[in-house]
């Protein structure tokens, strides 16, 4: 009875795939472009991201505790652009809450798993003129 079990287990676990397909990897990010950039609204910044194993589309960034989904990636799949979040969305009764200088882990998540974490960081605007 136990044998039934585990020939189940192993079976539901490779539904889908052909006997001895690879498992595809989870994405790797090499680089941030830029790595900071300055805090807040009035300073919009394009991040490049790259690294390898990106999806032609449907790949999910998380920015700190920004979540940006269905994210499109080049062709080759090594590089992904994205407009850094400066603010949290707002929800429910709660105001959007602006992103205040630090460090933010980026991470691109696609169905093959999450990527390692790289460091972003908000540093602070310039002061009123």
């Amino acid at each position: 009875m136990a044998s039934c079990a585990r020939a189940n287990a192993r079976s539901v676990a490779g539904a889908g795939r052909p006997r001895g397909a690879a498992v595809p990897a989870p994405p790797v990010l090499l680089a941030l472009e830029p790595d900071s950039g300055p805090a807040g609204h009035a300073y919009p910044l394009r991040l490049t991201i790259r690294g390898r194993g990106f999806l032609p589309a449907g790949n999910t960034v998380r920015f700190g505790p920004v979540t940006i989904p269905d994210v499109r990636s080049s062709e080759d799949g090594t590089r992904i652009d994205v407009v850094v979040p400066k603010e949290v969305p707002a929800t429910g009764e709660a105001p959007p809450l602006v992103l205040p200088p630090g460090e933010y882990d980026v991470v691109v998540l696609t169905p093959a798993g999450q990527s390692n974490p790289l460091r972003f960081r908000f540093t602070p605007g310039p002061g009123p003129p």
